[in-house]
């Protein structure tokens, strides 16, 4: 039996989309939250070129909406858009196209392509780029600190900080709720 989750990430495989029609082919919207319970959100909602993803405090807000889109690969690699600025998730090394380059790169906001493989375990999920191989980590908050930042580190099965939880928030184009 499928879990919500796997129905969700079902749906959103049979999608194809484009930059151009991307709200008309998002099938569910998702927060992705960390080891310390805290929300992937784009700073700001900005929309510039290499704007932070942080590790923030849950707010119910678009800046920490985003979107799996399938790459229709059998690999499953995906892309993450945030839906309140169209960007995409990305990092800030990712526009040297060079392996290796990328060790402790901060996650950003970007319209450069990028795609992240997603292994999902009892634990949760893991983000690994597919290109250099290296897995989304979130940092620790110091103590009274909303936020924390987010970087690519090798990816590491016993690394509770690479494991993060995705909430499916709301359904677009299929009926009903994820």
């Amino acid at each position: 039996m499928l879990s919500n989750l796997s129905w969700c990430l079902l749906a959103i495989a049979t999608s194809a989309v484009s930059a151009a029609n991307l709200s008309t082919s998002i099938t569910y919207a998702f927060t992705i939250s960390d080891f310390q319970g805290h929300m992937l959100d784009l700073t700001n909602g900005n929309n510039h070129q290499l704007t932070p993803v942080q590790s923030f405090t849950p707010a119910n807000t678009t800046n920490q909406q985003w979107a799996l889109i399938s790459t229709q690969d059998a690999r499953q690699l995906w892309e993450l858009f945030n839906l309140g600025s169209n960007t995409m998730m990305s990092h800030t090394t990712a526009m040297l196209k060079r392996k290796g380059t990328a060790i402790h790169a901060q996650i950003v906001g970007s319209n450069e392509t990028l795609f992240w493989r997603l292994d999902n375990s009892p634990e949760g999920s893991r983000f690994t780029d597919a290109s250099t191989g290296l897995a989304l980590t979130a940092w620790s908050a110091e103590e009274g600190y909303p936020s924390s930042p987010l970087t690519l580190e090798y990816a590491s099965g016993e690394n509770k900080r690479q494991i993060f939880h995705l909430h499916c928030m709301k359904a677009w184009s299929i009926p009903g709720d994820c």
